[in-house]
């Protein structure tokens, strides 16, 4: 009998020929037979195609299978069986306690994680290691995110080519493309779209539908608007050119010379009338330029604001003076006035007081010279007090620059002074010897007799007090003893 793994004459006694058999011998041949049946696989491996199927152990990445037969490692050798835990990098099996052999893919490479996740696994032995059976677990991973994207993609892609001709058909419903008449219907010959579009070839211009009837869509070049008469334009516009203004002529009235109805913004203003108001403007904001004809007047008021000129005061302008009208509001104007021979534009006024005859001085303020007579008092800057006690007082009521002279007399003493302080409070001290910031000018004679002044020019602020200040020893009572302050300057 030839020799095999399952029953050969290696695993009983023969019986001799022709002899009887003990029951001893048939025992033990029937037994190895029995014994080489236990070699093959139950019927039920058979049938269910688990012959070389192992029950799994060991850990993630090295992995142990135990078979119910008894094998060596050898080119061919299949073996599979059902991991509980997916390997995290490269594998290895020990089958039967035979030795830890690497399992690679099928190409030779290390595993990588998820090659082998919890699913049954079957691997082949080529001589040297363990091939893994079919596509890695992470392969088949990636094969099916690629498929699910690319489904992805496509289900996207079919969606974009809906919306782009949703999209088309959306535009092609407001823009209906060159046409060479009017169009009733839209290309799909659905009604008209409010709002639609076409170019008329005719024409050559855009067309914009209003919902009753085809509109030029823009002005062609020669249709720009011309803005005439009185427009508002709202908004923040930006001029990259220049604005070229009208020049309009209105004659001066005190209350109707009408600038805001005149059909420019620059105005010749002719006439010398003294304007006191002007009519309502437009809205405030509103500005002219008034360029004086003549010898025109302006007179300032609670709703005649001119710069540097004080209620009820008139400011009489010349020839070629611009006159820069804003409005504050509807009623209410600021003047600001341009010389046209550069000086200032403020009006002093006539602001000033002359006083006369020298009346001693004050029985309290012993160094304060009283006065007589008072010349003349213009304006209302300057406020003339006489006191037998306290002397003469200046008090400014409008702040500016003032010019002053006192003259006096001196006989029988040589070397009196006179002057002229400001808030001082030394009345009793001869004038060179009070505080020097109260001393606006000092003056001393030089014979007996002799009629001597003093002058200065000083910025006073409203609420001083000016006193012509000696030392006491000029007594002149005459009338060219006298005292002069004006306003000279604001």
């Amino acid at each position: 009998m030839a020799a095999n793994d399952y029953f050969d004459s290696a695993d009983y006694t023969a019986l001799a020929r022709h002899t009887l058999g003990r029951s001893a011998a048939i025992t033990a041949f029937l037994t190895a037979i029995e014994s080489g049946f236990t070699r093959l696989p139950s019927e039920a491996n058979l049938k269910h195609g688990k012959v070389t199927w192992g029950t799994f152990g060991g850990t993630a990445n090295a992995h142990t299978v135990t078979l119910p037969y008894a094998v060596a490692y050898g080119e061919g050798l299949m073996v599979g069986y059902l991991p509980t835990l997916t390997n995290t990098t490269a594998l290895s099996l020990n089958v039967n306690g035979l030795g830890v052999v690497a399992v690679k893919r099928a190409d030779g490479t290390d595993l990588v994680a998820g090659d082998v996740p919890v699913s049954p696994f079957v691997v082949a032995h080529n001589g040297t290691n363990f091939r893994l059976m079919g596509v890695p677990g992470g392969v088949l991973g990636t094969v099916a995110a690629s498929e699910a994207a690319a489904a992805a993609s496509a289900s996207s892609a079919s969606s974009s080519a809906t919306s782009a001709a949703a999209s088309y058909d959306s535009f092609d419903d407001r823009y209906l493309g060159p046409k060479a008449a009017d169009p009733a219907q839209d290309n799909d010959g659905a009604a008209l779209l409010t709002g639609a579009l076409y170019f008329n070839t005719g024409s050559n211009e855009m067309r914009v539908y209003s919902g009753s009837a085809w509109l030029a869509g823009y002005l062609p070049a020669g249709a720009y608007v011309t803005l005439a008469g009185n427009e508002t334009i709202t908004g923040v516009k930006t001029h990259t050119k220049a604005i070229n203004e009208a020049r309009a002529t209105v004659a001066s009235h005190a209350t109707t010379g009408d600038i805001w109805g005149a059909a420019g913004n620059q105005i010749d203003w002719t006439g010398t009338a003294t304007t006191t108001i002007f009519p309502n403007a437009p809205q405030a904001g509103a500005m002219r330029r008034l360029i004086c004809a003549g010898a025109c007047s302006f007179t300032a008021g609670a709703n005649m604001l001119i710069d540097g000129v004080s209620s009820g005061n008139t400011v009489t302008c010349a020839a070629n003076d611009t006159v820069v009208v804003s409005a504050v509001s509807t009623t209410q104007f600021k003047l600001t006035r341009i010389k046209y021979d550069g000086t200032a534009q403020a009006s002093v006024g006539d602001h000033g007081v002359i006083v006369n005859t020298g009346n001693g001085y004050g029985s309290t303020n012993t160094k304060i010279r009283r006065y007589t007579t008072t010349q003349s008092s213009a304006g209302t800057a300057i406020t003339y007090a006489d006191s037998a006690a306290n002397g003469g007082s200046f008090t400014i009521n409008e702040t500016g620059v003032y010019a002053f002279t006192v003259i006096d007399y001196e006989t029988g003493v040589t070397g009196a002074k006179i002057g002229v302080s400001v808030n001082s409070a030394q009345l009793t001290t001869n004038i060179e010897s009070i505080t020097a910031a109260n001393r606006l000018a000092l003056a001393q004679g030089t014979v007996n007799p002799q009629h001597f002044s003093a002058s200065g020019v000083a910025r006073l602020v409203a609420g001083d007090v000016i006193r012509v200040h000696n030392d006491g020893a000029a007594t002149g009572t005459s009338d060219y003893v006298a005292f002069h302050i004006r306003k000279v300057s604001a």
